[in-house]
């Protein structure tokens, strides 16, 4: 956990927009609460406004029909039972005597019926009699709201009274705390949300720099190949200028010296191998490799790579040769020649080196305006596990029978690269033990 803060407050420390950018989030959820407080603020306002026009409204209506009700107490209490039931928020509904004493009046009237005729000690109704427009508030009792209003009422031409009206608070205070406790759940999601949301943005800017990091190594990495492969060749080009000086007076040498001599330039010629795939590769992973594309005639390449490569498969006493089922002058493609080139030397030495009897054949043909390239030969095959990786980085065939193959593991991921960068295709089918089957597809070149 330690090391997770030291992380955050170094990358915070290196990136001060992070900082900004959490200070912009978190006010979010703090602008959503204030307004929805203040907005819930100014509802309750309003609705208790509204209650308290009801009261005042309830009252007025309640009065306006006493006059013609006079001193019937019995109607007055059946025009109470009927207000109390058509408005389900009045509490309570009273018509009390006026007293003199503080010790309150007589109960006349009421919506609480157990109650009609008891004293009702009300400090607010002894303070209504001396105000004209009365006394309204509200009050609380047991955790409860209640609007409350006591006025002074004539209830006949002859007797006054005081009125009652107080109405419960209850539905509002109960629709404000739902409002409330959704406004608070919906900004602890929210900012939940945000720290999620921010959380991603530090883990997404810790992977942006080791991005950069890797990348600014890898940079490193070719960089120091590619001198190390140019600073390797010099000395190589010499030890080859050596050997062949040398192998002009290989006559004069001892057995052993002639043997010497043979695993230097053996060594050497791997090592010039070797050197120029690395270099191969690092100029592929650069972008550095320029195509000059014009039309080429495939039997003509093929040829040309067949009658270089001959001497080796003589050698071996394998039989290498062509198969074109196309006519003369249709078997063009558009490629950088000696790319093209480059990758059937590559694809038909491998099938040489592979192969310990039989023959390498080259099939030039068509199908939907594309032509194929296939390289069958009758060497050791590959098994399906052996095929799925056979176009990576140094990867190379490792048993028994290859064990004296040479080979830096790099000539087929550059012929695949070199094929894919000129828009062609490279697939192998093999069978183990029989042989394999390379093949390559490019778009046919037609004359507009």
């Amino acid at each position: 956990m330690k090391n997770i803060l030291k992380e955050l407050l170094e990358l915070i420390k290196n990136n001060k927009s992070i900082l900004y950018s959490a200070v912009l989030i978190f006010s979010i959820p703090a602008i959503l609460f204030a307004s929805s407080y203040y907005s819930l603020g100014q509802f309750e306002k309003n609705f208790n406004h509204l209650i308290q026009t009801k009261g005042i409204l309830i009252e007025n209506v309640f009065v306006a029909g006493l006059s013609e009700e006079g001193d019937n107490l019995d109607k007055i209490q059946e025009k109470i039972y009927q207000i109390a039931i058509e408005n389900q928020d009045v509490e309570e509904l009273k018509i009390v005597e006026i007293s003199d004493s503080e010790e309150g009046g007589k109960i006349l009237a009421s919506s609480n019926q157990n109650e009609i005729g008891e004293v009702s000690v009300d400090p607010k109704e002894f303070l209504a009699v001396g105000f004209a427009e009365g006394v309204a508030g509200i009050v609380s009792e047991d955790g409860m709201r209640f609007w409350e209003i006591v006025k002074k009422v004539q209830i006949s031409k002859d007797q006054s009274a005081i009125i009652k009206v107080k109405l419960s608070l209850s539905e509002i205070d109960e629709a404000f705390q739902r409002s409330i406790n959704r406004t608070y759940w919906a900004i602890i999601l929210a900012s939940l949300i945000l720290i999620l949301l921010v959380t991603n943005y530090v883990r997404l800017s810790r992977y942006v720099l080791m991005y950069n990091k890797i990348k600014e190594v890898d940079e490193m990495k070719d960089d120091f190949v590619s001198m190390a492969s140019h600073e390797l060749k010099t000395p190589l080009t010499a030890i080859n200028g050596y050997l062949d000086l040398l192998d002009s007076a290989k006559k004069k040498l001892s057995k052993d010296e002639k043997h010497y001599l043979d695993n230097i330039q053996i060594s050497s010629t791997r090592l010039k191998a070797l050197v120029e795939d690395i270099l191969e590769v690092s100029r592929i992973e650069q972008g550095r490799i320029s195509f000059e594309y014009s039309q080429v005639s495939i039997s003509e390449i093929v040829l040309r790579v067949i009658d270089s490569l001959s001497p080796k498969a003589n050698e071996k006493k394998l039989k290498l040769f062509l198969t074109n089922q196309l006519a003369e002058n249709e078997d063009s493609v558009k490629v950088d020649s000696k790319r093209f080139e480059q990758i059937l030397i590559n694809l038909i030495g491998n099938s040489i080196k592979y192969t310990q009897k039989g023959a390498i054949e080259i099939i030039i043909s068509r199908k939907d305006h594309k032509i194929g390239i296939a390289i069958e030969d009758t060497g050791i095959g590959l098994s399906s596990s052996e095929r799925e990786n056979l176009f990576g980085k140094f990867t190379r065939i490792r048993n028994e029978q290859t064990s004296q193959i040479e080979g830096t593991g790099l000539g087929l991921w550059i012929t695949k690269q070199l094929v894919e960068q000129m828009k062609g295709e490279i697939s192998v089918e093999s069978i183990k033990g029989k042989g394999s089957r390379f093949f390559l597809v490019f778009e046919e070149f037609k004359k507009k």
